[in-house]
């Protein structure tokens, strides 16, 4: 079972270092792994991310609109999505959503197209591959000006 951590990015700072993965990935990496004891770290942490509570994003997912597609439940704080062959676990960790499921690929089908729409900015991370990467395509923005 693979580990895929999400981070809710504030507008600003996801607009802002949205091509420059590799600095968001040792950001993260430094969160995740208890890196963040000092109070500048903290203060970052705190300033970059968005807070959010596992019961805002069951109540979104059990929006009548996705209600047919998935079987959503909620035990010891921990969000279980299951589908006709597929489930995975969703859990709150500080800044992140963790979520705990079979592939990637199962991932996008439960929760990945439906988080799109709770939160535009939101970073997905694999510690122990080194995957990462945004779910959604910065939109409206030009790479250049003439």
């Amino acid at each position: 079972m693979y580990q895929y951590s999400l981070y809710f990015f504030k507008p600003i700072y996801a607009i802002h270092f949205y091509y420059k993965v590799d600095v968001i990935y040792r950001f993260l990496w430094q969160y995740h792994n208890g890196n963040n004891t000092d109070t500048s770290t903290l203060k970052q942490v705190n300033s970059v991310l968005e807070e959010f509570h596992i019961e805002d994003i069951h109540k979104h997912l059990s929006n009548p609109k996705f209600i047919n597609d998935l079987d959503i439940r909620v035990e010891n704080k921990e969000l279980l999505i299951d589908s006709e062959k597929l489930n995975m676990k969703v859990v709150q960790n500080g800044f992140a959503v963790d979520i705990y499921t079979d592939s990637l690929i199962d991932a996008d089908e439960l929760f990945f197209q439906y988080i799109k729409e709770y939160h535009p900015y939101v970073f997905v991370v694999n510690f122990a591959s080194r995957e990462c990467g945004w779910i959604l395509p910065l939109a409206k923005k030009a790479n250049y000006h003439i």
